[in-house]
């Protein structure tokens, strides 16, 4: 293998995901029956078009795309005058398969809703129109658009997930969503969906898609070079598409692309070569431009590993051509990283760093905006999912307490027919007017309890968000900027001394701010140290990074605590800090903490300017900053006073009852082992 060849080409990762649409079965079911049941003397047509609709799939899994693309025109034509509807949107269907595969990707999703439009008022065809949003989902995933993937994924599974009759519909979203978390390294939800494909694929016989899932579990196992299981998974797929009577080619080249690829990285050649060798003759047998794409980006690959740099330009820059008018960002990113790392050996720099360029832009877009707005997705679909729950709940109680309300009134209206005693009436109406304040009494602790339990919830999610970005800076930027430092210090001879010195000064401010970034939303040292040292040493880092003088004072002996409470207590300081440096204008500021009788105090001090305490609901920035800290406060059941003068400054009083939050000695000694 040629020195500097990329070993984990991106190609591996995204491949399965473009062929989920030609796996799609194209079969009538028999809950969409032609003939006589639906359509009277028009039985033979309608016949002959279903028989023609299996044809048009049958040409179009076998490669011929644009015969394909006038048979279904043909189809839809007939069936719109014979006003049949589910042959004009198996019509549609059948067009937005053959222009996926010509790599048109808008054409096919025009299709698709268009499909979607004529049935969307016939109940019998929601399952039907469950499949035409997975199909929607999947052109937006094969686009490197996330977010959209996952709305449509949600919209097939409500017109799946209650349809018992549409197991094979259901597994092909399952897929779907399977394959878009393996793209977004999500991995428990990638085996979540993934797992629930299989089974029903298994259950009913799908072999297309339990080879298609094969492919996305051998990128989920793509680390796993000790073992083989990538490689073990991609042999899987190849064995499902042999029980199939006609398996779907992209499927096959992809397969056979990746255990390629894996023998590449494996340093055997020869494997690679013969496996190559027939992917290149099947495309042959089957060329779209889609499949010639494919092969392109492959032999790319195969031409830089065989030590050919100059055919894999050619293969890659033929790629390109397909890719860019379609945004086909699965082919794009290979690519461009087969690109650079071509010229980088060919010491080609200025070429390589502008594909760098190129890549660096769409797997900013792909990694931070789709990833971040898709997991979104997913957080607000399981709110909506167990908010929906809890509604049902809350209705079903609601009915029994009014079920028996109605039999406590008629209890007490016999009660009083038959006693015919005013005070007895009376004493049975008290009885009851306590127990409805006793049950609001509890149904409001019920509520608050589900407000603090919500807000404990959240402030969980924003930590673990910001443990995430903390690693993506200290993992990932402050190395590619150290790896710019090395890079810069190389080239101090090239430049003027001044300009290098000014250069060298701004990466390295930059990297103490990340640093500083870094650190602050992920308090390794919270763990390790305790509250104490940790505030002490956040108060010092103020001072070195803003400028204000902070001075930390302790009384008492400060315990540990547990760990979720002193993060909590640490984060409240840390946002009324954050506060002084936007909005006080302060040059000092203080943090002071007490610990008596079990019971935390704690005082957050500047002399700025100061504000204005009751109007303080016409500055939204700050009162939603206040709002934050004082739920904060409560979801602790602590208590916080709040004193502010015009030009004087701030004080903020905290307290806590910590007598059941002090860890053992024991506990300590897990936490910090």
């Amino acid at each position: 293998m040629a020195a500097g060849m990329p070993l984990k080409p991106h190609i591996l990762i995204l491949f399965p995901i473009l062929y989920f649409f030609g796996c799609t079965s194209h079969e009538p079911d028999a809950v969409y029956p032609s003939g006589r049941e639906y359509y009277g003397d028009y039985s033979l047509d309608t016949t002959n078009i279903v028989y023609d609709l299996e044809r048009g799939g049958d040409v179009l899994v076998s490669g011929e795309t644009d015969s394909a693309i006038a048979i279904f025109n043909a189809l839809y034509t007939r069936s719109n005058v014979l006003d049949y509807r589910y042959g004009k949107a198996r019509s549609l269907e059948g067009l937005a398969r053959a222009y996926f595969r010509k790599g048109e990707m808008s054409e096919s999703t025009r299709y698709l809703e268009l499909g979607i439009e004529l049935l969307k008022d016939t109940p019998r065809f929601y399952g039907y129109i469950g499949r035409l949003y997975v199909q929607i989902a999947n052109n937006f995933q094969t686009q490197g658009y996330y977010s959209m993937s996952i709305i449509y994924c949600y919209k097939a599974l409500e017109y799946l997930e209650h349809q018992p009759g549409e197991l094979k519909r259901l597994a092909e979203a399952y897929s779907v969503m399977g394959g878009l978390w393996v793209r977004l390294e999500e991995k428990s939800q990638a085996v979540h969906f993934l797992m629930k494909a299989d089974s029903l694929a298994k259950m009913i016989g799908y072999n297309s898609l339990l080879a298609l899932n094969s492919l996305h579990l051998g990128s989920y196992y793509k680390e796993d070079t000790v073992n083989d299981s990538s490689l073990t998974y991609y042999r899987m797929a190849i064995h499902y598409l042999e029980q199939e009577e006609q398996a779907d080619i992209l499927v096959k080249i992809a397969a056979l692309t990746n255990i390629s690829f894996i023998y590449y990285q494996k340093r055997m050649p020869e494997n690679a070569e013969a496996i190559m060798q027939e992917v290149v003759h099947i495309s042959a047998e089957n060329s779209t431009p889609l499949v010639r794409a494919i092969v392109d980006v492959a032999l790319g690959y195969s031409m830089f590993a065989r030590n050919s740099p100059d055919s894999a330009v050619y293969f890659y820059e033929r790629a390109l051509e397909y890719a860019l008018p379609h945004r086909q960002t699965d082919f794009l990113i290979p690519v461009y990283q087969g690109l650079v790392s071509i010229y980088e050996k060919q010491r080609d720099y200025r070429k390589a760093n502008e594909y760098q360029k190129h890549l660096d832009t769409l797997r900013q877009f792909n990694e931070k905006f789709e990833r971040s707005k898709t997991v979104d997705l997913l957080l607000k679909y399981h709110l909506a999912r167990k908010n929906e729950e809890i509604s049902r709940q809350q209705l079903s109680l609601s009915v029994k307490e009014a079920q028996l309300k109605e039999a406590y009134a008629w209890l007490m209206f016999a009660i009083i027919i038959l006693v015919i005693l005013l005070l007895l009436g009376i004493h049975f109406y008290r009885i009851y007017q306590h127990k409805q304040k006793l049950q609001q009494s509890v149904i409001q602790n019920i509520h608050d309890k589900q407000a603090i339990g919500n807000l404990q919830a959240l402030m969980e999610g924003e930590e673990q968000e910001r443990n995430r970005i903390g690693r993506v800076l200290h993992d990932s930027i402050m190395i590619q900027l150290s790896a710019v430092k090395m890079q810069l210090s190389s080239m101090r001879g090239s430049m003027e001394e001044k300009q290098y010195n000014g250069l060298l000064n701004n990466v390295n401010n930059i990297i103490r701010e990340i640093r500083f970034t870094a650190h602050n939303l992920m308090p390794d040292w919270l763990l390790e140290d305790g509250l104490n040292d940790a505030l002490r040493y956040f108060s010092n880092s103020i001072e070195s990074n803003y400028g204000i003088r902070t001075i930390y004072r302790q009384y008492g002996n400060i315990p540990r605590f547990e760990s979720d409470f002193e993060l909590s207590i640490y984060r409240i300081v840390q946002e009324l800090v954050q506060n002084i440096i936007k909005h006080a204008r302060s040059p000092k500021a203080l943090i002071e903490l007490s610990y008596i009788d079990g019971y935390l105090h704690i005082v957050v001090e500047d002399n700025g300017m100061g504000f204005d305490i009751s109007r303080i609901k016409e500055h939204r920035g700050s009162r939603m900053g206040l709002v934050s800290i004082r739920r904060r406060v409560k979801a602790l059941h602590g208590k916080i006073e709040l004193q502010s003068h015009l030009n004087v400054g701030t004080t903020t009083y905290l307290e806590f009852d910590t007598r059941d939050r002090v860890q053992t000695e024991k506990e300590d000694e897990h936490q910090t082992g």
